[in-house]
């Protein structure tokens, strides 16, 4: 008789039931950062985060109870100017970083979070600064296709030796990270990638797309990164 098979512990994408809503969660979400899986707003949600959409482009400033940032996708190179000039609303990201809230960018959400963005006709837009580096734009894409990455630090989103798989798509190339690196690519070709910064290590910005539907621990761990800092 075979012998029985180990036990495999249980990684749940979505909770058993879902999460009654105890945090709030600004999702940048206008005409220059548009692009989310939808599964990862569903997930965010399950796990117990009320979704509050927000616009660097148009408000004035973060909603005041809010506990997480996540900033997505886009095309923040064909808004410089607006989201340059939106000063109110980058001082209160700022703000928000300083009080060590979670601050979750990707891709164009890591642009924006940059210390600033060169246009196609070099021309420099500050921007917020939670970052370092500036993000100047390309004549052609910089990278484009599916990555596998190791996590080299524990983060408001993942914890060190994880690995995830992404996808990447962008024209924009960032000064390569060192000591603040987030990730190490592993495929299709090994180099660094991503910031972890911000007093208690609560900003994490990189060119990575993640659904979080890879790997069940990423959104349960970002609503968890919110609860804490709310308590």
């Amino acid at each position: 008789m075979a012998e029985p098979l180990p036990q495999v512990a249980e990684h749940r994408l979505f909770p058993q039931k879902k999460e009654k809503p105890h945090i709030n969660i600004a999702v940048a979400q206008d005409e220059a950062f548009s692009f989310y899986y939808q599964d990862n707003l569903d997930l965010l949600s399950a796990w117990g985060a009320e979704i509050r959409s927000v616009s660097p482009l148009h408000d004035g400033n973060l909603p005041t109870d809010v506990q997480g940032v996540y900033i997505g996708g886009g095309f923040p190179e064909m808004y410089t100017s607006e989201l340059k000039a939106n000063t109110t609303f980058k001082k209160s990201l700022i703000e928000a970083g300083e009080a060590c809230m979670p601050i979750y960018a990707e891709c164009g959400g890591l642009m924006y979070i940059s210390e600033g963005i060169v246009d196609f006709e070099g021309n420099n837009h500050a921007m917020v600064g939670l970052t370092p580096g500036w993000a100047v734009m390309q004549k052609q894409l910089t990278r484009m296709g599916y990555a596998v990455v190791e996590v080299l630090r524990d983060s408001i989103l993942a914890r060190k030796h994880q690995r995830l798989r992404c996808h990447l798509f962008h024209w924009s190339k960032l000064p390569a990270p060192n000591k603040d690196a987030a990730y190490r690519i592993l495929e299709p070709e090994e180099q660094l990638e991503g910031f972890i910064t911000g007093p208690e290590s609560n900003i994490l910005g990189s060119y990575l797309h993640l659904h979080f539907g890879s790997e069940p621990s990423l959104a349960k761990r970002f609503v968890e990164s919110c609860v804490q800092w709310k308590a």
